[in-house]
């Protein structure tokens, strides 16, 4: 009897054995077609089991692949991925391979055949010091660019790879602009894979790594998996970027696979970057990566001006006004940035520009009615305030400061100068465009733009709300911003109801050291990220209440709840922060385990 282990795309962490012909190769990685309950699904071979005296065992219906799809390196991140994230081994394997196509492939993936066999020579250039490190010994690098000379660098470490490279980018736009540079120097060694490709392309280009050596694989956070057999450097770009983050579950991040497999396969890894955030410093401190600096430059002035009362009827202050104005008759282009769409609705105080958040999440809240607001992400619904919780005084009222309203505004004070909008996509051809207004998007097209200016309308939207990250992800919006458009007479202003916050003070100064000190010594007093781990835990179904009540008595004693949240949508959370992350999972995990119980799930930071 020859039994197969068989990791199935469900949540229930175990493989399942099935029977199998004697003459049935048992290859890790190859995908089969199995019975389940009532239902057939979709599964992958982990490797042969020992039948059991006495067992029924039901037949592997089919097999879709010759040989191995995915190799064992990538099973074995896979396994890592479901330990740390308490979900199944198929689950993650369904993440990751699950969108290729099910035909069977006629050629053996299983040998290899090298696309290139030229010595490429490696050049001084921007990668040098990188180079350098590397081959002293050092496995994981942080290099922070002080302007935007990242694709040089790219085409140098694509050179300087031995073996196959990976290159990971938060955003679709930007892996496909480098790969068009990159896929120039290396006509025939670049492939392209992302999470958004076709069926039949992501599946051509899965085979090809495959079979291939000396790749240079360019992509989003799926290019991580390349089932590549000679992995020789990993390059993750902006890896403090949210954008890097698995979407649904497993929640699994770009930084933290890639660090996994730095660390188990002694491959090397750089983190490219225009502003570390918390953790990486954090890291340098500790002598977990080396940092880098290249092609520091001064960098655009940040001026912070206070909103004057009555802000959303003029959008800008004088100070503002005179700079823009100054600017256009400059000839040059002007941005205008305003994380709301459209005329949304906002519940603010006259007084001191005090914004009405979500308790839970700390997202901006919308009315729903005269005397309530909801918060869209959690569901939840809030009795707005007579009095403002933080001066005390009654002047709340609710505010229309959209991008609708904004762009009539603008267009009202200033009917010669074009003015256009962006909120996402492609950025629109408007040669003569003298004000762009849109969102913090607006970032990753700043190049195409190239402005002079870039006024935050209200830098509070963002800075100023109740999450504990807000300064921090701002402190890096801004700081990528002024590397962006570092031409000489270029500024950023911030307009907020809050002068005296202390990270427009540490903008304003320009001394990003002098942020990083202030805010880990808070973090490290309240044990917040990165002296520690918020995980959020969720449990769904109609017995949510009674699993999280359980899972509460048992946890409480190690790290502190800090949040209850009861959806409509029957699912519990809680945030539950510790101290290590290492020895929490464990600890959960064993509770799930000794209890059975099965329907949670994990976000590790969930705050990130």
């Amino acid at each position: 009897m020859k039994i197969a282990e068989v990791a199935l795309d469900i949540p229930v962490r175990k493989t399942f054995s099935y029977l199998v012909p004697d003459d049935f190769a048992i290859v890790p990685g190859r995908r089969v077609l199995v019975s389940f309950g009532k239902a057939r699904k979709r599964g992958w071979i982990i490797g042969e089991g020992s039948p059991v005296q006495g067992q029924k065992y039901k037949n592997i219906i089919k097999a879709y692949d010759e040989g191995s799809l995915v190799p064992g390196r990538v099973i074995s991140i896979a396994q890592w991925i479901s330990d740390m994230h308490l979900t199944s081994t198929g689950r993650v394997l369904g993440t990751i391979s699950g969108d290729l196509s099910l035909k069977k492939t006629e050629e053996a993936v299983s040998q290899v055949a090298v696309s290139r066999q030229e010595t490429i020579t490696f050049r001084e250039g921007p990668f040098d010091t990188v180079a350098k490190d590397i081959e002293n010994g050092s496995l994981r690098i942080l290099v922070e660019f002080g302007s935007d000379r990242k694709q040089d660098f790219f085409v140098d470490a694509a050179r300087y790879a031995s073996g196959s490279a990976l290159f990971i980018f938060a955003r679709l736009k930007d892996a496909a602009r480098v790969y068009k540079r990159i896929a120039n120097e290396f006509p025939g060694r670049v492939v392209l894979f992302t999470g958004d490709m076709n069926r039949t392309e992501k599946t051509a280009n899965w085979i090809r790594m495959l079979q291939e050596e000396k790749l240079i694989v360019v992509g989003t956070r799926l290019a991580l998996f390349a089932p590549v057999s000679d992995l020789s450097l990993i390059v993750i770009d902006e890896p403090e970027d949210f954008a890097h983050k698995e979407k649904k579950s497993p929640r699994y991040h770009a930084r933290e696979v890639a660090a996994h497999i730095s660390e188990s396969e002694n491959v090397p890894l750089v983190l490219t970057t225009f502003q570390p955030d918390l953790a990486e410093i954090k890291m340098v401190q500790d002598g977990a990566l080396v940092l880098r600096k290249i092609a520091e430059c001064a960098l655009p002035a940040v001026i912070v001006t206070k909103l004057e009362r009555g802000w959303e009827k003029q959008v800008l202050s004088s100070v503002s006004r005179h700079l823009v104005e100054r600017t256009m008759l400059e000839g040059k282009r002007v941005v205008l940035i305003h994380n709301r769409k459209e005329y949304a609705k906002l519940v603010i105080c006259r007084e001191c520009g005090w914004l009405f958040t979500c308790e839970r999440c700390g997202n901006l809240v919308v009315p729903v009615s005269e005397r309530q607001a909801k918060c869209k992400l959690d569901d939840v619904i809030f009795q707005i305030p007579t009095a403002c919780p933080s001066c005390g005084k009654k002047k709340i009222k609710v505010a229309k400061p959209g991008l609708g309203k904004i762009k009539a505004t603008i267009e009202s004070a200033y009917q010669d100068v074009p003015v256009i909008t962006y909120t996402a996509g492609p950025f629109p051809v408007f040669e003569k465009a003298g004000i762009i207004i849109g969102t913090q998007a607006l970032e990753g097209v700043l190049d195409e733009i190239q402005p002079a200016i870039v006024v935050f309308l209200n830098a509070d939207f963002l800075a100023a709300r109740s999450s504990f990250q807000s300064e921090e992800r701002f402190f890096i919006l801004v700081q990528r911003i002024r590397k962006k458009i570092f031409q000489s007479g270029t500024a950023i202003i911030l307009q907020t109801h809050n002068p005296a916050l202390q990270v427009y003070r540490f903008l304003a100064s320009g001394n990003p050291g002098e942020y990083y000190q202030h805010e880990l010594e808070i973090r490290k007093g309240l044990g917040f990220p990165p002296f520690g781990t918020i995980i959020r835990i969720s449990a769904s179904g109609k017995n949510a209440e009674s699993c999280m009540s359980r899972v509460i008595e048992s946890l409480q004693n190690y790290g502190d709840i800090y949040e209850e949240d009861k959806t409509e949508k029957r699912m519990l959370s809680i945030l539950w922060k510790v101290p290590d992350k290492q020895r929490a999972i464990y600890m959960l995990s064993e509770l799930l385990q000794t209890q059975k119980i099965r329907n949670i799930s994990i976000d590790i930071d969930s705050q990130f």
